[in-house]
C-alpha cells in the first residue's frame, strides 16, 4: 500500500493512458501497453505488478496478459520468456486457472451447470494457450500448470461425487470417461475435456 501511496501519480497516470477495454493484446495494442509499460517501469519500477493487475483487468481475454511476456521473446522456450521484463505476466495467467477452479466449485455446489461449463471451457482456453506459447517441458511453469490442472479434476471428482441424485449413473458416467481418457493417451492435457464431458454427463442425470 505505501508502494502504491508513493507512486500513484505515475500509476494514475498509467491508467489514464491505458485503454478501457483491450479486445486483443496484440500488434499494435500490444506495442502500446509495453511502451506505457515501459515507461512506468523507468520511472517507477515497483508500480509493474500493479499495473499488471490493471491491464489484466482490461482485457477482453484475460490470459492474453502472457502476450506481455511471450510475444517480446521472439522463441517458445520458457528460459527465453522468464528472462522478459514482464515474465510475472505468465504466473499472473496461471493464477487465473485457481480461481477459476474456486468459481467451478462454487457453481457446481450451487447446481448452475451452464456456468460450470462455461468456466471449465475457460479454463482449457488458458491452458491451450499457455502450451501454445511456452516450451513448458521440464520447466517450473510446467510443473505449476500441471499441478493446476491437476486440481481442477480433482475437484470436478469431488463435487460431482458428493451429488445426491443418481449417483450410481454418475458414478458409471465418471468411470467411462476415466476409461476413454485413458484409452485416448489421457494425461493432465486431458482433464478439463473430460470434465466438460462429465457435466454433460452430470446435466443429463439430474434433468431425468
Amino acid at each position: 500500500m505505501l508502494r502504491v501511496m508513493h507512486g500513484r501519480h505515475e500509476f494514475a497516470e498509467f491508467g489514464r493512458a491505458l485503454p478501457e477495454k483491450i479486445a486483443a493484446l496484440d500488434g499494435e495494442r500490444l506495442a502500446r501497453v509495453l511502451g506505457l509499460l515501459n515507461g512506468l517501469r523507468t520511472r517507477r519500477a515497483d508500480m509493474v505488478p500493479f499495473a499488471l493487475t490493471v491491464i489484466a483487468r482490461r482485457l477482453e481475454t484475460p490470459q492474453h496478459l502472457m502476450h506481455l511476456a511471450t510475444k517480446p521473446a521472439a522463441g517458445r522456450t520458457a528460459a527465453r520468456i522468464a528472462s522478459m521484463p514482464y515474465a510475472e505476466a505468465v504466473s499472473m495467467v496461471l493464477d487465473q486457472i485457481d480461481e477459476k477452479r474456486l468459481l467451478l466449485i462454487d457453481a457446481l455446489r450451487h447446481n448452475r451447470i451452464v456456468k460450470a461449463k462455461d468456466i471449465l471451457t475457460e479454463i482449457h482456453a488458458i491452458d491451450a494457450g499457455v502450451k501454445d506459447c511456452i516450451e513448458l517441458k521440464g520447466s517450473e511453469w510446467g510443473e505449476r500448470l500441471d499441478r493446476l490442472m491437476l486440481a481442477v479434476d480433482v475437484a470436478l471428482d469431488d463435487e460431482i461425487n458428493s451429488i445426491p441424485s443418481d449417483h450410481e449413473h454418475l458414478v458409471h458416467i465418471l468411470e467411462t470417461f476415466r476409461l476413454k481418457n485413458k484409452s485416448s493417451g489421457g494425461g493432465l492435457g486431458g482433464l478439463v475435456r473430460k470434465g466438460r464431458g462429465l457435466l454433460a454427463g452430470w446435466w443429463r442425470a439430474v434433468s431425468a
